[in-house]
């Protein structure tokens, strides 16, 4: 059985940052957060954040995608 490659929405918006930001960003979101590092992986691959986190996650790229323009 193949997996499917499907990319959620989080994934998608994850996505174009710079392997720099993406580090920058996932140190910064789980000093925020608290989340452990393999937890983050999890949550970014099923979309499974709670509520306040997937906020966080979302302003936080929105930051990032600001920066770029």
């Amino acid at each position: 059985m193949r997996k499917s490659n499907v990319c959620n929405e989080i994934q998608r918006m994850y996505a174009p940052l710079s392997l720099k930001e993406k580090k920058e960003f996932r140190e910064r979101f789980l000093k925020e957060t608290e989340l452990s590092l393999p937890s983050f992986y999890v949550c970014l691959r099923t979309d499974t954040f709670r509520p306040l986190e997937r906020k966080l996650f979302i302003e936080m790229v929105k930051e990032y995608d600001n920066k770029n323009k």
